[in-house]
């Protein structure tokens, strides 16, 4: 070091020593203890290009510290490094005021590398100016970068202070979009135009204006090719999430469920643009008998959320489109006013499978249904289990049980009993058993009943059944649990013979339980006092000496 150079002088001539991990270090120290000299400043824009990343970022950080200006050239170019801190800090100081000079940008949006044009095309949409707006419009048909500018002009409208972007886009996009119409109009375009065109429709719906969605719904007319009317359709949605267009919007709203019946891909598109409004209940329902599996869809999901839109719900659940019958089902188990509508679907209905999904809708609304409805479904399971087993008494008796257990019971166990009375008491007993399968709540005598169907039904094969899993048994192991008198009342029941006493007595001498036990030993001994020299009195004191109860 001679005498004369100085400490910082000696650190800054390291800045462009040979060794990186040199420079690097010259230029943190410069970069932290620099106050803004000419020549730090421009040591540390020289650095800028410097092949080292460390080398880059502590230029950077220097020249952000110091408030330095900067020409955008360098800065563009590490604005799209891989380095993630250098891309960051020189996107920063491009976005500096003072910093980015326009003329370059511009320049860079439309030369050099695609990661340079899109930090250009970022800049100058935060810029905003007119030659930069310009730009940009002229740029959005590019593969590079077009869609880039598109996003960050919606970005910037979207901050508070892009009421002059907004001014300058208005009055370019109405001259621009008006010549390339005209010129569709006389003739084939080619697809430059016509991917430009469908650019800057999509940033007419950005500025979401009743002027926007006025020129959008007339470019999504028949006439234009499917590529513009896709591209305006999908731009409306916007405009229509817009408060202040909303009120001039049902004329569109009204073409767009037009359009959600047109081929794919276009109803697709123009039910996810329906997606932000309201539909009134006619639209609704246009919407569910549209060919569109998506459109009907959409109508099931929106009237499930409408006071009168279960009319639209019950038609999806009948369809043969698993969505959006799907979907209703949820809805209608979900609205407390589907109840009456469902009972009068089943009660109208003629086809089976309909009838079943409207039965298990059902569970959902025991409390809700009128009672003039819950009458007159009880009326047609009455009419339907004198006519026939399964089929429509099946549905009928399934849809009445989950909305009054009672009342379904009582009906089933008049008609059993019929059967019983007949000598069909298999047929009795399919009759009764989606009581126990449905847990329905049953009176004492209706269990009594029960048991003693079973029993008559299913004879000795009900000698070594459980107790307590039998269907039948259980309904006495219950009665004897409330302290029924289910002795006095089994012995008074004539359509018992000795044979099916003697199948509960000895099912119950064998319990632990005092009660149920006492229950089979009175049995067996009424057996014994009926017929005291019969083969059945003789097997019952057997079993009454092995079970303790005779010495």
């Amino acid at each position: 070091m001679s005498k004369r150079e100085t400490l910082g002088e000696r650190v800054l001539g390291l800045c462009d020593d040979e060794r990186p991990e040199v420079r690097a270090a010259a230029a943190q120290v410069i970069a932290l203890v620099g106050q803004g000299e000419r020549e730090v400043v421009a040591t540390l824009v020289r650095r800028l290009g410097d092949p080292v990343a460390a080398v880059q970022r502590h230029a950077l950080e220097g020249l952000s510290r110091m408030g330095a200006p900067v020409d955008a050239a360098p800065l563009l170019l590490l604005a799209s490094s891989r380095d993630d801190e250098v891309r960051m800090r020189a996107q920063g100081l491009l976005g500096r005021a003072g910093v980015a000079e326009e003329a370059t940008l511009l320049a860079a949006l439309t030369g050099g590398e695609a990661g340079v044009r899109k930090v250009a095309a970022t800049q100058l949409a935060r810029i905003g100016s007119a030659a930069a707006v310009d730009a940009l419009l002229g740029v959005l048909d590019d593969g590079e970068v077009g869609e880039h500018a598109l996003q960050h002009l919606r970005a910037e409208l979207d901050h508070a202070e892009g009421a002059k972007l907004r001014k300058l886009l208005r009055k370019r996009l109405d001259t621009r979009v008006e010549k390339l119409a005209e010129k569709m109009a006389s003739a084939d375009t080619g697809g430059f135009d016509v991917k430009k065109l469908c650019a800057l429709l999509r940033l007419e719906g950005y500025l979401a204006e009743p002027a926007s969605l006025e020129r959008l719904a007339g470019f999504a007319e028949p006439g234009h090719g499917l590529p513009v009317r896709l591209a305006a359709v999908a731009a409306m949605r916007r405009a229509l999430g817009n408060e202040a267009v909303r009120g001039s919007s049902a004329g569109v709203v009204a073409a767009l469920v037009a359009y959600a019946a047109e081929p794919e891909p276009l109803a697709r598109t123009a039910v996810d643009t329906l997606r932000v409004v309201e539909l009134s209940d006619p639209l609704l329902a246009r919407l569910a008998a549209s060919p569109s599996a998506d459109a009907r869809k959409l109508a099931v999901e929106r009237a499930g959320r409408q006071a009168a839109g279960t009319e639209t719900l019950l038609v999806a659940l009948a369809g043969a489109d698993a969505g959006p019958r799907e979907a209703a089902a949820r809805q209608l188990s979900a609205l407390p006013e589907a109840a009456g509508p469902l009972v009068a679907t089943l009660l109208e209905t003629r086809d089976e499978t309909l009838g079943h999904r409207v039965t298990g809708l059902l569970r959902a609304h025991r409390g809700r249904v009128p009672k003039a409805a819950l009458d007159k479904l009880a009326r047609r399971a009455a009419s339907a289990l004198d006519k026939e087993h399964g089929g429509w008494s099946a549905i009928y008796g399934e849809a009445l049980g989950a909305l009054a257990p009672e009342a379904y019971a009582e009906l089933t166990f008049e008609r059993a009993k019929k059967l019983g009375k007949a000598g069909k008491l298999a047929d009795a007993i399919s009759l009764l058993r989606p009581l126990l399968h449905q847990g329905a709540k049953l009176t004492d005598e209706q269990r009594l009943y029960l048991a003693s169907l079973g029993v008559r039904h299913l004879g000795k094969d009900l000698l070594r059944a459980a107790r307590t899993v039998d269907p039948f048994l259980s309904q006495l192991v219950h009665l004897v649990g409330t302290g029924y008198a289910v002795s006095k009342a089994l012995l008074k029941d004539k359509s018992l013979e000795l044979e099916d006493l003697f199948t509960i007595g000895f099912n119950f001498v064998e319990s632990k339980d005092d009660d149920e036990k006492e229950l089979g030993a009175e049995l067996l001994s009424a057996i014994v006092e009926r017929q005291p020299r019969g083969k059945l009195a003789t097997a019952a004191k057997n079993k009454l000496r092995l079970a303790g109860e005779l010495e």
